[in-house]
């Protein structure tokens, strides 16, 4: 966290399950709601974060799939 309160970059780079525990905290999902969860393979996540560790935006970058 701290590299994101200086405002640098990081990557992230997990297996489903991994994310999917990530996803849930950063998108305030219930158990309930990240059972059903699909993480697509190889398509980017971008959040961005504020210093205080709150969801600015997230940007799914999905149309790389069809280069």
């Amino acid at each position: 966290m701290s590299h994101l309160r200086a405002g640098n970059n990081t990557l992230v780079s997990a297996h489903g399950n991994s994310l999917r525990s990530i996803v849930m905290t950063l998108d305030n999902l219930g158990e309930d709601e990240v059972a059903g969860l699909e993480v697509a393979t190889a398509v980017p996540m971008i959040y961005e974060i504020d210093g205080q560790g709150r969801v600015l935006s997230k940007d799914l970058l999905d149309d790389c799939l069809d280069a």
